[in-house]
């Protein structure tokens, strides 16, 4: 598949009203892509995961925003996320986003939402890399403030026990976390996620 090709893409980045920053995500993109050569060296052109991966950055981020527009949130703290599966060298991406109707209701996070939805149509063994798109906020589980917005406590157990019991190595999948309008972001492996959130 190539994602250069999908009018749900071209639309995004054709239509202002839709996306006002293509310049501010060029930008992200690249350093996103960056950072990934500087971590994972030559083993981006040569592992076929993290190749897929930084080919797929501009998408992915794409894909967590544009999610965020379907997030239903009582006080309108959005959050988005996006998933790459890759499957016999073919690479997919699921969304999912953040629903919860008022302060004492059940939830449902944007991270558990693309999951499922990936494993659904796949496997977990296929799972390469997540992004979520969301606004910083004190964790209220570690107390670590990051940069930007962390998977919570109950994802990071959730989504750690999924992706082992399908055979994944914690250290082989890609976290990337942004901003919903923003340029920051950071770039992790789910095992150094979990490692962040350690309480001392």
């Amino acid at each position: 598949m190539n994602f250069n090709e999908d009018p749900f893409i071209r639309s995004l980045t054709e239509d202002p009203e839709l996306f006002d920053g293509e310049k501010e995500l060029e930008m992200l993109e690249e350093k996103i892509r960056e950072k990934l050569v500087e971590r994972f060296g030559d083993n981006i052109y040569s592992d076929q995961r993290l190749n897929f991966l930084s080919q797929s950055v501009g998408q992915m981020i794409l894909k967590a925003r544009e999610a965020a527009e379907n997030a239903i949130q009582y006080r309108n703290f959005k959050v988005s996320c996006s998933v790459l599966t890759v499957r016999d060298r073919v690479p997919k991406i699921f969304k999912g986003n953040n629903l919860k109707l008022n302060q004492e209701g059940a939830k449902i996070c944007a991270e558990q939402a693309a999951l499922i939805s990936a494993i659904k149509n796949g496997k977990t063994s296929d799972i390469v890399g997540i992004f979520v798109a969301g606004e910083a906020q004190i964790d209220s589980n570690s107390g670590l403030y990051s940069p930007t917005l962390h998977p919570c406590a109950n994802c990071r157990e959730l989504i750690s026990t999924m992706l082992k019991a399908g055979g994944n190595e914690l250290k082989d999948v890609i976290l990337v976390t942004i901003g919903l309008k923003s340029d920051e972001f950071e770039l992790m492996t789910w095992e150094e996620l979990l490692q962040k959130h350690e309480k001392k």
